[in-house]
């Protein structure tokens, strides 16, 4: 008989029990093996190498502050973190490179005879973790385990997927969509053609491909641009290297300043002919090159390199918030909760000051400090911030008067979750569309119910940012620019004169004037944008933060772009219409159909071969999918 103190019997083969399941028991096995006393030999010789390299270095003079390439530092700066891992990743490059000259000498085992390229991709599967490299950084949060009934995400992005709490967290190097191609397949820059000739410069690229042409939209305004700047600060900042004098800015301007300057150094030559700079400086005539400097290492195993991104990866408005807890301590003011902020005399109040701010170009020597450390740009950028620094403090004292028994660290937390919801809101129902296209919209899965909650949650989908978007594709805004922000008063009537981007980089005194900030976001709203074309403003290609009166000053952000991608290792744009699957060109003729008139041919006269084309170029010469304003393959990789 059946005993009724027991469970209901049912089969051993019942659908009804589960599987234990072991999976998460599973540890990844190393596809190679190396002794620990081998690892720790060539860890120590790469921290001599590295040391002997970096003291030939550090009697080099730093570059002012003031000067446009300090400006340029400005806005790529390193906050401490990254300079913490920076180091440990260095080393860690250097140690990859040492393990591959010990296979060459016979030393390392389980890798075909010969094959780098193997061994190379093995590298990150070597368990690094007994040499304790990564430091443990300041202004974190890394408490474990999850708190799953926390009601407020975290300010570092830490937890915010359950399971794997490091995904998208401030710090983390970026994802790729596909490996990185570097010259030497570890670290150095992508610089040889297919063809086995040197990479057209990318000034070349810049002057042939990216003139000044307006062509204005006909139905977006230039606020799409400006919001799609603020939001690719909540998204991403890569930091640049410093100098070794008080971890200054490195001077790399001279063409040869990988070499007599810093190892990090990456400087654009200008080629001849160049309709704005000079090709040969008529000072000392030397070649003349645009200073750039390569992205620090943020990778955290052995193996290529890779670079890190200081923000969260998630749209949670860190650009008012902040990236790490120091930062948002310092925004806030602990009272109401409110964010600091400056009263002014006549108007409404302005972001919180700061006096040391090194790169700042104001007469007054004071800028303005928000959750991102790019606020003071650009004059419509530092009013967009200010905007939502206004609406958090109108949101929380509106929030105190209807729940006065709340105190700071709740209105505080509520109104973040408020704003947060507002401009996810806007970034999913208005911006995107306009970006995409409605259908694109849909394709890429981006679509927002009408009610109720999303189900389709992946634990396993990373939301890390892809360095093909940082480095690439959602530098699109770039095309959007106008010379400069006209003024509105409040019957939209304009204003003279309007603020000349070259004039206010980093220069935010022009926001205390009494409705400047009103008359600015007016104006951005009434504006038409430029259409997203190969089309880009001198205002950034040849005056980028040009010091006023200093003829040759500024520098190319399209070439800057370009630059920064093939310092990244980014394949070239051919790989990535084959990546979104697109057809992949032969050569320049399969480019006609899915390219603007006239382009291909101006890209077959600057590249030897369609496989060297660099991805932004090519994917800002791409016509705009049905309804939106970015090409097939540029949609693609933002949509991912």
């Amino acid at each position: 008989s059946i005993d009724p103190y027991l469970n209901n019997q049912i089969s051993c083969r019942s659908g009804g029990i589960r599987r234990l399941n072991l999976r998460p028991w599973k540890e990844v096995q190393p596809l190679i093996h190396i002794s620990p006393k081998l690892l720790t030999d060539v860890v120590a010789r790469s921290k001599r190498e590295l040391d002997q390299e970096w003291q030939l270095y550090r009697e080099n003079q730093n570059a002012d502050p003031q000067s446009p390439i300090g400006t340029a530092f400005g806005f790529s700066r390193p906050k401490r973190q990254a300079a913490m891992i920076s180091n440990a990743s260095f080393l860690l490059e250097y140690t990859s490179a040492n393990m591959i000259r010990s296979f060459l000498q016979g030393k390392l085992q389980d890798v075909e005879s010969g094959n780098v390229r193997e061994l190379v991709t093995m590298l990150p599967s070597i368990d690094i973790s007994t040499i304790g490299l990564m430091p443990e950084l300041e202004c974190d949060e890394v408490a474990l385990p999850c708190d799953h009934t926390r009601k407020y995400r975290t300010i570092t992005g830490w937890c915010n997927n359950l399971q794997n709490p490091h995904f998208g967290k401030s710090f983390q190097p970026f994802i790729r969509l596909l490996p990185p191609v570097y010259e030497d397949g570890l670290g150095k820059p992508r610089g040889t053609s297919v063809t086995g000739k040197p990479l057209p410069s990318p000034r070349m690229v810049s002057r042939n491909i990216h003139t000044d042409t307006s062509n204005l939209h006909t139905r977006y305004s230039l606020m799409v641009m400006q919001f799609a700047q603020i939001t690719d600060h909540d998204l991403t900042f890569t930091p640049v290297n410093k100098g070794f004098i008080n971890e200054g800015i490195l001077n790399c301007l001279s063409c040869d300043s990988m070499i007599t300057v810093h190892p990090q150094c990456f400087p654009i030559p200008v080629p001849e002919g160049d309709p704005f700079f000079p090709s040969v400086n008529d000072t000392n005539g030397e070649p003349y090159c645009i200073p750039a400097t390569r992205s620090m290492p943020g990778q955290r195993t052995l193996g290529p390199r890779e670079q890190m991104n200081q923000l969260t990866a998630y749209l949670d408005m860190s650009f008012v918030y902040g990236s790490d807890v120091c930062e948002a301590r310092m925004l806030r003011s602990f009272s109401g909760g409110k964010l600091n902020s400056t009263k002014v005399l006549r108007g409404k109040a302005l972001l919180p000051e700061i006096i040391a701010h090194p790169e700042c170009r104001a007469e007054n020597k004071v800028c303005f400090i928000a959750g991102d450390a790019r606020a003071s740009e650009q004059p419509g950028l530092g009013a967009l911030h200010t905007v939502f620094m206004r609406e958090h403090n109108l949101i929380a004292s509106d929030l105190a008067v209807m729940n006065p028994h709340w105190g700071d660290e709740v209105l505080y937390q509520e109104t973040r979750r408020i704003m947060g919801a507002m401009y996810q809101n806007i970034i999913f129902s208005e911006f995107l569309p306009r970006i995409f296209g409605w259908e694109g919209v849909r394709r890429h899965g981006l679509t927002l119910q009408h009610e109720g909650y999303y189900t389709g949650y992946d634990p396993s989908c990373d939301g890390t940012i892809v360095n093909e978007f940082s480095a690439a594709a959602f530098r699109f805004g770039h095309s959007l620019l106008r010379p400069v922000f006209r003024r509105v008063d409040p019957q939209y009537k304009p204003l003279e004169p309007p603020v000349r981007l070259r004039d206010h980089f980093f220069k935010p005194a022009v926001l205390y004037r009494p409705n400047m900030v009103e008359e600015l976001i007016l104006g951005l709203v009434d504006t038409p944008m430029e259409t997203l074309d190969n089309f880009i403003t001198e205002e950034v290609t040849n005056h980028l933060f040009e010091k006023t009166g200093v003829l040759f000053s500024g520098m190319d952000l399209i070439s800057l772009n370009m630059q920064r991608a093939r310092d990244h290792g980014i394949r070239g744009y051919n790989h990535y219409r084959e990546f979104c699957n697109m057809s992949r060109a032969r050569d320049f003729r399969d480019l006609e159909s899915d390219m603007l008139p006239g382009l291909v041919d101006t890209l077959r006269g600057v590249y030897d071969h369609v496989d060297d084309i660099d991805l932004f170029p090519g994917g800002m010469s791409e016509r705009p999918l049905p309804g939106g304003v970015l090409g097939p393959t540029f949609a693609c990789i933002v949509g991912h």
